[in-house]
């Protein structure tokens, strides 16, 4: 039972970074609420709201099932930034394709952010409504605000 535990809290640990990962390099801040903590302490967050096996077990496999699509990903925004690199290291400056490698960046950045969210979605879902309240109390105790990105406005700004 505790190599279930651990091996779950490591595959939702590398997952759900990647969410962080992409925000981080879209703005420098990590996105708020629900599922997304830096550093990968999210499973204290699943050990708070006392899950279920059968809950554990829908986790991780939501988890495992994104996981090939974002490994897909990380490898193309891998390889964006080798040409990057190698676009700045060279004799000729291209502008033009220089911005052409940051619209592909930013079209992958925003596909990772987007399932990053579909798949904290998948797992608030499988949530009770007393656990969906507890996660909204926690976001609440950190100063966000739901699942969305916290920068100290207020929601009409």
């Amino acid at each position: 039972m505790k190599k279930r535990n651990l091996i779950i809290g490591s595959l939702l640990a590398g997952s759900l970074a990647l969410g962080t990962i992409g925000t981080a390099n879209a703005g420098g801040e990590h996105s708020g609420g629900g599922f997304s903590h830096q550093g990968g302490k999210h499973h204290r967050i699943f050990k708070q709201l006392g899950l279920s096996d059968a809950q554990r077990d829908q986790v991780f496999k939501i988890m495992y099932e994104s996981k090939p699509v974002k490994y897909e990903k990380m490898k193309k925004m891998h390889a964006i930034r080798k040409e990057m690199r190698d676009a700045i290291h060279s004799d000729r400056f291209d502008v033009k394709a220089v911005r052409k490698l940051a619209q592909k960046k930013a079209a992958i950045l925003t596909d990772l952010m987007v399932l990053s969210a579909q798949t904290r979605n998948q797992i608030y879902q499988i949530l009770t409504p007393e656990q969906k309240q507890k996660i909204k109390e926690l976001g609440n105790k950190r100063g966000h605000h739901g699942h969305g990105r916290s920068h100290g406005r207020s929601e009409s700004s």
